[in-house]
């Protein structure tokens, strides 16, 4: 008799454990404070991400992040206009807030003067904050911050971030020009333009001397000395395959580093009957292009040509005539969880476009 009721008693929690539910999972949130590494203040405005969100903090350093899943969560704090950017991981439980600190090294400035052989001030020059940075298992330099100089050459690079090594580049605007009279044949005569230059005077980007601040810093006398020399003139002409629509070139310096923005281009007309010339330019390899329309089509020339020592006069390009085409482009992609998953940025976004499907649809 005791034998059936232990195995009924048995029975009986083994089914009352079935139907039991497991706890649940309970949302958590996150309460931290942001601090300067070097004086432990709370730093306010600063944009804190974590997980698919964003915030700013307080005026106290402050913030808090709530509806967030349990596990392991990476916190992200930067702030562009003080060079400074941190991150941490915390790990929060179900139903519970975490507590958290994030301390960033706040960057400092870079100043100096952009003279020329003489002494004198350098007015209207860009310089450049160059970061070197590595893709796909190339060393390239990318420009961080660009400034123009004042009436009296000088410059100020804020918001540089610490303890890494950056390089500082001075260049001027690129003003193409077509002159109305044959440019001389003596170089010396012809108008003279400055170079482009590093800081300490170098002009091979590999042998720069770059410029590394401590948290909070800001470093003087930091003057780039650049030098003249007489320019250059390209002629040629762009075959237009009979087309008279009108057509412009672009011309534009190709530098040791990528910078897109950074090449101000200079800009010419290109005749009716397809000459053109271009003076004012650096010695170098420099890219043309091309672009214009005709009635019903946009016009197209490229070309890549070096200049060394003396004027190009016989280059020729061409062009190339593309008709409209109507359609539309859509464009669908799995994004990756990045601020759940620990991955640096720019692996990230290798991960979000690999899984990239586009289509046209005409």
């Amino acid at each position: 008799m005791w034998q059936k009721a232990l195995i009924i008693a048995v029975g009986s929690a083994t089914i009352l454990a079935q139907a039991t539910p497991g706890p649940q999972q309970r949302p958590t949130s996150i309460f931290s404070v942001v601090r300067d590494a070097s004086t432990v203040a709370p730093l306010s405005d600063v944009y804190v991400s974590v997980a698919d969100g964003g915030t700013m903090t307080d005026s106290q350093g402050r913030f808090t992040v709530e509806g967030l899943d349990p596990g392991l969560q990476w916190i992200r704090a930067s702030d562009k206009g003080r060079g400074a950017h941190g991150e941490v991981y915390v790990v929060v439980s179900s139903g519970q807030q975490a507590k958290a600190e994030t301390r960033l090294k706040l960057g400092g400035g870079i100043t100096g003067r952009v003279v020329d052989e003489d002494w004198q001030a350098v007015i209207g020059a860009t310089v450049l904050l160059l970061s070197r940075t590595y893709e796909f298992g190339e060393q390239c330099y990318s420009p961080d911050e660009a400034v123009s100089t004042g009436r009296d050459g000088e410059y100020r690079l804020a918001g540089v971030p610490p303890e890494h090594a950056f390089l500082t580049l001075a260049k001027k605007p690129l003003k193409a020009f077509a002159p109305k009279l044959e440019p001389p044949a003596d170089r010396e005569n012809s108008e003279h333009i400055l170079l482009r230059s590093f800081y300490r005077n170098a002009r091979d980007i590999r042998s720069v001397l770059t410029v590394t601040l401590a948290p909070g810093e800001t470093r003087a006398g930091v003057d780039i000395h650049m030098s003249a020399t007489p320019s250059h003139c390209i002629a040629g002409a762009v075959d237009r395959v009979g087309d008279p629509g009108v057509l412009s070139l672009s011309l534009t310096k190709r530098l040791s580093f990528k910078s897109g923005w950074a090449l101000f281009p200079g800009t010419v007309d290109v005749k009716p009957d397809g000459q053109f010339r271009a003076c004012g330019l650096h010695p170098g390899e420099q890219h043309v292009s091309g672009s214009g329309a005709s009635t019903d089509q946009r016009l197209f020339a490229l070309g890549d040509v070096v200049v060394i020592d003396q004027d190009v006069r016989d280059l020729s390009l061409q062009g190339r005539r593309v008709p409209p085409i109507s359609g539309e482009l859509t464009i669908n992609w799995t994004m990756p969880d990045c601020g759940r998953s620990g991955m640096t940025w720019g692996l990230c976004c290798r991960k979000r476009f690999a899984g990239a499907d586009s289509r046209t649809v005409t």
